[in-house]
């Protein structure tokens, strides 16, 4: 596989780059090859050449990942240069999978726009709020898009979002679909209006913990909330190796002390078994892991 990247001049490419600098846990081995695109063009090519030859991952702000410590064998590719932010008209919004929530608020002000703003604070791309079909405070930002563009079974394909298959950390994207940018659909409205919006939003997130993590590790069970359930369960706190579950807010995991991803998974696992004995819930990861996990968590089925 490396071979094919060996005369690739659309980007910067990097064999066995370590990816645990790429993410926000601050975990993980490496990448058998790694692609950073310069443009949307570049990124279909180098995406087509890589699937012909292994497993593809699409890496953004690296916000709601594992790595493995085994690495990853296939290539990633990079989006954090496709971050092109355009206006089409007065209200609709162009964006490239590599843009940044933070780049896209600070242009909702600039333009006297309004809607996004339940995104402050949050640490990804665009791309990747699409693909997990993330959101906060009851609202999701895919219900903002009037359109996006997708590399689809080798084609570039332009399409609807189907609200339809939109949900609690639903999305509409195909599981192999590379979204490589969208237009988003929003409100005029005075830059005093917007900013205070965002600083409200800012203080709301105050009570999520600091430090190396992934966000919230599970989904939130119907009618209910998986840090509450952990902390009810008794493992607030709990260690494992140099990874802790957060004593502040216990749907978080912490990286405290140059934590692997076994010790990640580990607490994963014992906070999964803890709520499910105690409440029989089972709890849903919600962080994406990437690279081989069988060999120390028996079957983990997330791995990429």
């Amino acid at each position: 596989m490396i071979d094919a990247f060996n005369n690739f001049n659309g980007g910067e490419v990097i064999f066995h780059r370590p990816l645990k600098d790429l993410t926000t846990f601050k975990i993980g081995g490496t990448s058998e090859v790694f692609v950073e695109p310069y443009s949307l063009a570049s990124a279909i090519t180098a995406y087509k050449t890589a699937k012909k030859q292994a497993p593809v991952f699409i890496l953004g702000a690296g916000s709601n990942i594992l790595v493995s410590d085994n690495g990853y064998k296939g290539t990633v590719i990079s989006v954090n240069r496709l971050d092109r932010i355009n206006l089409i008209n007065k209200n609709s919004v162009y964006f490239e999978c590599g843009a940044k929530v933070s780049a896209l608020l600070h242009f909702c002000v600039k333009e006297n726009l309004t809607g996004l703003e339940f995104l402050a604070g949050i640490p990804a791309t665009i791309g990747g709020l699409v693909a997990v079909g993330a959101g906060a405070f009851n609202e999701n930002f895919c219900s903002y898009l009037t359109s996006v563009t997708v590399l689809r079974d080798g084609v570039v394909t332009d399409i609807e979002p189907d609200f339809s298959a939109v949900g609690y950390r639903q999305t509409f994207l195909k599981k192999d679909d590379f979204l490589l940018s969208g237009v988003v659909k929003l409100k005029p409205a005075g830059e005093y209006f917007i900013k205070n919006k965002i600083f409200s939003y800012i203080n709301r997130r105050v009570a999520q913990p600091k430090g190396f993590s992934a966000g919230s590790i599970f989904k939130n069970p119907d009618g209910d909330y998986a840090g509450r359930l952990i902390e009810k369960a008794g493992f607030k706190g709990f260690t494992v190796g140099g990874a802790k579950i957060s004593e502040k807010h216990a749907n978080f995991i912490i990286n405290y002390n140059s934590a692997k991803s076994r010790d990640i998974v580990s607490l994963i696992s014992v906070a999964k078994t803890a709520v499910y004995e105690k409440f029989g819930v089972q709890l849903l990861e919600e962080i994406r892991f990437l690279g081989e996990f069988d060999d120390y968590y028996g079957g983990l089925p997330h791995s990429y």
